[in-house]
């Protein structure tokens, strides 16, 4: 693409960044960021335009441009994101979040309504727990990955501040990992909830899936809590805005299967399709939120005849 028909098709991406950061983080952007996002190539070395035609199917064009774009530009968010831990820790994050169900959760929670939240890793990288805390609504989170510069010391101090949340990290021994989902199961029974990635490999149950057309596997942890429990697995997604927001929704209960909970395997497989193909259907619709290493790895899957 020509530079001055690149300029302008970046120039409202650019603004939002400019009228909402600091000098000196946009500065850091430039001298860091910036050479990559134009020689437009992933980590593996695939350029960004090759890979997003190969997921989404799209021909070269205008569409797939604009795709590109609007994908390179949620890693540059996410970059900035990173900034803002390094600069303020995940409180600067949390006032980045708007939920329009806050309500909704709100008076789950003053019920004491159980819930199994489930999520996905696409758009703001590490911003469920920000997220519940900016709502006010305490969990039991499934965490894995710790956001750089941070320390788990650091996000267990960040989720204390709300009391009743706590962290439950998946990369812990398998002893301690099935405290973790003793401790979850009694949450809920209490009336309390959950959050768990059903992507990532993790865990130890895995279960075969289709995504955007390739084999992957995901953790079928959070169907094996709903059976276990009876609760509700619901769906959530955070999102970037077309600015520098974080959108945080809760979506429809994933329609429980016709299987006997008895029939324990058959019933996490298929709670766990469904669970898939919710957030296949979403990011087909909202494909700009994927994130670059998300879409390298998934392409390197093998696709589903």
């Amino acid at each position: 693409m020509p530079p001055a028909q690149q300029n302008a098709r970046l120039q409202p991406y650019v603004a939002p960044f400019v009228r909402a950061l600091p000098v000196d983080l946009l500065q850091n952007l430039a001298c860091s960021f910036m050479p990559g996002l134009w020689s437009n190539v992933t980590a593996e070395g695939h350029p960004v335009s090759q890979v997003v035609a190969s997921l989404t199917g799209l021909p070269p064009g205008d569409e797939l441009d604009s795709l590109v774009t609007k994908v390179l530009f949620t890693d540059m968010k996410n970059y900035c994101l990173t900034q803002a831990w390094m600069a303020s820790g995940l409180n600067g994050v949390r006032t980045l979040v708007r939920c329009p169900d806050a309500e909704i959760l709100g008076e789950m929670h003053r019920n004491h309504q159980p819930a199994i939240f489930v999520f996905s890793h696409f758009g703001p990288r590490y911003a469920i727990a920000p997220a519940f805390q900016s709502v006010g609504i305490p969990v039991g989170l499934f965490q894995g990955l710790i956001p750089p510069p941070l320390q788990r010391k650091d996000v267990e101090q960040f989720v204390a501040q709300l009391p009743g949340m706590e962290v439950f990290w998946i990369n812990d021994p398998k002893t301690i990992r099935a405290i973790h989902l003793k401790r979850a199961v009694e949450r809920v029974q209490r009336g309390e909830m959950v959050a768990m990635a059903i992507d990532g490999g993790h865990g130890d149950v895995l279960a075969d899936a289709e995504f955007f057309g390739h084999r992957i596997q995901v953790a079928r942890g959070p169907a094996v809590l709903a059976r276990l429990t009876g609760a509700p697995l619901i769906p959530i997604t955070v999102t970037w805005d077309e600015g520098w927001s974080i959108e945080f929704r809760v979506h429809a209960p994933i329609v429980r299967p016709d299987v006997a909970p008895t029939g324990s395997g058959e019933f996490d497989l298929a709670l766990t399709d469904r669970a898939v193909r919710f957030f296949d259907e979403f990011l087909r619709k909202a494909p700009e939120q994927m994130r670059l290493d998300r879409i390298a790895r998934l392409v390197s899957k093998p696709k589903v005849s």
